[in-house]
């Protein structure tokens, strides 16, 4: 018998910089199942550009240092990855596993997740509601 995937609230705002960094959300399966585990992905493209669409790493616009997923399950204590830009000027497809975050199969948890992104400049994107 398959496993059934957890029922879950997955909540991944995507945010634009201070600056104002456009994020690129990607479509993607949002767990991988493992035996009787399902642990949830947090799916998202790095932003390319600042506010007006300027180019991040290009001397207007500086670039990309970093995104930090933060998430909690089930209402408990946040946890913070830091994932290191893929290059300056942002556009990477970034897929990480929220470690950590296992959940049997067939049982209901709610999870909420956030991505912020930093530049090597010191912007800091907003974080949006879920």
């Amino acid at each position: 018998m398959a496993a059934r995937t957890p029922a879950r609230t997955l909540g991944l705002a995507l945010a634009a910089l201070v600056v104002a960094l456009a994020y690129h959300p990607v479509a993607a399966d949002p767990y991988t199942c493992t035996g009787g585990t399902c642990t949830s992905l947090a799916t998202y493209g790095e932003p390319t550009t600042c506010v007006g669409g300027v180019p991040l790493a290009t001397g207007v616009c500086p670039a990309l240092q970093q995104t930090e997923i933060q998430w909690n399950l089930n209402g408990g204590a946040n946890t913070t990855i830091i994932v290191p830009a893929s290059k300056p000027a942002g556009g990477g497809l970034i897929s990480n596993p929220l470690s950590g975050a296992a959940v049997a199969a067939c049982t209901k948890a709610t999870q909420n997740v956030s991505v912020i992104a930093k530049t090597v400049g010191g912007a800091v994107s907003r974080i949006r509601p879920a």
